[in-house]
């Protein structure tokens, strides 16, 4: 379950869908996300959505896939945003990320690979590497 900006609303997963819900009655009002077109170029069945977050005015949403846990609090995916605007969903970078998370401004995505900091520009689809010393922790 997660509320929506506006108060009165809140979303929840059915059947792979994000399926919006009016606090005041408990009813369906409409499907936020259809599962059945998160279908990125190139691929031939559909992601499975299982959890998300979005940005704040709520049109851009980052959702994880093929999540590997790595210790007991973390892990890495591989992250897709879905633009609600444009129904359109798209991979945030290559391989698997962490700690994916939009930007004040929305419009830039800041997340971890191979233990370095990189940024996405949503406008541009320019991708920065911010850090390149990232050395993974021996035991």
């Amino acid at each position: 379950m997660h509320s929506l900006s506006d108060g009165i609303h809140y979303t929840s997963l059915k059947n792979g869908s994000l399926v919006v819900y009016d606090y005041k009655n408990g009813d369906s009002i409409g499907t936020l996300i259809n599962g059945s077109k998160l279908i990125s170029e190139g691929m031939e069945k559909p992601i499975k959505l299982r959890s998300f977050s979005t940005n704040d005015t709520e049109n851009l949403f980052l959702i994880p896939t093929k999540t590997e846990n790595i210790y007991r609090h973390s892990s890495k995916s591989e992250f897709y945003i879905w633009d609600k605007n444009s129904q359109k969903l798209s991979p945030l970078s290559t391989g698997k990320q962490r700690l994916a998370d939009f930007s004040p401004k929305q419009n830039k995505v800041a997340f971890v690979r191979d233990n370095n900091i990189f940024i996405k520009d949503l406008e541009t689809g320019t991708e920065t590497q911010i850090t390149a010393d990232g050395k993974k922790k021996s035991k």
